[in-house]
C-alpha cells in the first residue's frame, strides 16, 4: 500500500487517486469490521447488525463507528503518510 501511495504522488492522476481511495476505504472497512466483531461477539453472543434500522438499539454504536471510521481513516492515513514519507 505504501508503494501505491508513493506512486500516486509521483504521477498524480485523478483516476489513480480515486482508485487508491476506493481500495483504501474497502480495506479499512474490513479491518474495522473485524476489530468490532471480535469485541462485540463475546459480549453479546451474536453478530453485530449493520443496517439502516437495526433490531437492537445497541447495534447503532458499531454501525456509527464503522461508518465514521471508513470515511475518516483514509484521509487521516493519507495525511500521515504524505507528511512522514513524502517530505
Amino acid at each position: 500500500m505504501l508503494a501505491g501511495i508513493l506512486f500516486l504522488y509521483k504521477k498524480n492522476s485523478p483516476a489513480q487517486e480515486l482508485s487508491y481511495f476506493g481500495s483504501q476505504t474497502s480495506f479499512i472497512f474490513l479491518i474495522l469490521y473485524r476489530i468490532i466483531r471480535d469485541v462485540y461477539y463475546p459480549i453479546f453472543l451474536r453478530e453485530p447488525e449493520f443496517s439502516k434500522k437495526p433490531k437492537h438499539r445497541i447495534d447503532i454504536i458499531p454501525t456509527v463507528i464503522v461508518f465514521a471510521g471508513t470515511i475518516a481513516l483514509p484521509f487521516v492515513f493519507d495525511t500521515y503518510v504524505t507528511q512522514v514519507f513524502l517530505k
